[in-house]
């Protein structure tokens, strides 16, 4: 039971208790451990701030005395600065370009769609839908990989 609860919770990607880090690695596309302009403005944007870009973000940066490449810390300063500044807030949203799955999660998708069969019984019904088809080679038959 509690392998297949796991593979049932495998696409959800909510974040962690400590939303700050999971917003910052998310936004770090490098992995380098320090964000640049647009890669703040991510981070921004994935905390609910959306500042004047780039205008907004220099000069808090400027106010606060900090400079680029930014690690967590400075982040976080300039986040708060934002935060009190009056800066127009939205929805929170990592963008798409940013997102990702960890191969554990892909591994445990991988492993549902084998153990359910589902992926079996979708290959299946496609072969059999289309068995004349595949026998004059217009389509090729599936099988699950």
């Amino acid at each position: 039971m509690g392998e297949a609860l796991e593979i049932a919770n495998t696409a959800s990607l909510s974040l962690s208790d400590n939303r700050f880090d999971d917003v910052f690695e998310a936004c770090c596309a490098n992995s380098n451990g320090v964000l640049d302009l647009s890669e703040s403005k991510y981070a921004c944007q994935a905390l609910g701030l959306y500042p004047d870009f780039p205008k907004e973000i220099e000069r808090t940066m400027e106010k606060l005395n900090i400079n680029f490449p930014l690690n967590k810390d400075g982040l976080k300063k300039l986040t708060e600065a934002l935060g009190k500044s009056g800066c127009k807030r939205a929805i929170p949203a990592v963008p798409y370009s940013r997102r990702g799955l960890t191969l554990r999660q892909i591994k445990l998708i991988g492993k549902g769609l084998l153990k359910t069969k589902w992926l079996q019984d979708h290959c299946d019904t496609f072969n059999k839908e289309n068995t004349d088809d595949i026998d004059n080679g217009n389509k090729f038959k599936m099988n699950p990989n």
